[in-house]
């Protein structure tokens, strides 16, 4: 997210607590790493919701700077996602901010059918803080944000950000 200076590798294991506890290189860290739900496939043309989790950091980093949206309007409205992987780039413009309880289905990532994925966008533009203009139909892929809101009083409390795929480039590495 270049408007909020938020760029690190993405990782992804068989289960979604090892990265909490472990750096990019396998060291232990109450850090962890940004990672991608274990049970989405890493491709996001492939998904519907392709969801990341990071810590929000006291010291700024990881995911901490989502809080900034809440405070910025225009911030949210004008930042963009750039998600890179080894052959693609995907360009996301932001869809909605909310705040939520860890067990909200923010995580949804597959859909029995059109219609249920259409009824989780609808219940993600109910929910939000913020919703933007951007659109979205049954073809429509998300990536989503989630991040502790790092309060003790609030342990299970999330900041949650979707955006919406406006574009993509594949093979990014090819001669031509």
């Amino acid at each position: 997210v270049p408007a909020l200076e938020i760029s690190y590798p993405v990782v992804q294991t068989d289960n979604n607590d090892y990265y909490l506890t472990h750096m990019i290189d396998g060291s232990e860290s109450t850090s962890g790493a940004i990672f991608l739900d274990y049970r989405i496939d890493k491709d996001p043309a492939k998904v519907k919701n392709t969801v990341l989790y990071g810590h929000n950091m006291n010291d700024g980093s990881m995911f901490h700077k989502v809080e900034e949206f809440f405070n910025d309007r225009s911030l949210f409205d004008s930042a963009t996602v750039e998600y890179v992987t080894e052959d693609s780039v995907f360009i996301y413009e932001p869809l909605a901010l909310y705040r939520c309880d860890a067990y909200y289905p923010f995580f949804m990532f597959e859909f029995s059918s059109d219609e249920a994925y259409l009824d989780f966008c609808d219940m993600i533009s109910e929910k939000a803080f913020y919703l933007s203009d951007a659109e979205y139909d049954a073809d429509t892929s998300l990536i989503s944000f989630a991040t502790c809101v790092n309060s003790l009083t609030t342990k299970n409390a999330r900041y949650i950000y979707h955006a919406v795929l406006c574009e993509s480039y594949t093979d990014i590495h090819s001669e031509d």
